[in-house]
């Protein structure tokens, strides 16, 4: 555990929040799981369900793919765009720019 951990008060679920900006909007569980000390200690018998249940029921993330979870603002922001796109490749998630071409 870092001994650095900024913000040893933030809830489970801004901690999860902070760990999935950092990986760019989405994470996968286990991502989740081998980082959130970053942001807080891990607490109780079994602090890894206690993340799981946050993205199952916090409704600012949203499953995307099996144990993959996005924010929900990032996948609203996609959804509106016009030049990115998510593609499910071999279990992983990858975010893509689409490509225009002049006609």
């Amino acid at each position: 555990m870092d001994k650095n951990i900024e913000n040893k008060e933030l809830t489970y679920s801004e901690a999860i929040e902070k760990v999935i900006i950092d990986n760019g909007g989405y994470a996968p569980l286990k991502y989740i799981y081998e980082n959130i000390e970053k942001y807080r200690i891990k607490t109780g018998l079994t602090p890894d369900n206690t993340i799981q249940e946050r993205v199952q029921r916090d409704n600012r993330f949203t499953r995307i793919a099996k144990g993959v979870y996005a924010l929900t603002d990032f996948i609203n922001k996609l959804e509106n765009s016009d030049d990115k796109y998510i593609e499910f490749v071999d279990n992983e998630v990858i975010i893509k720019s689409i490509k225009r071409y002049e006609t």
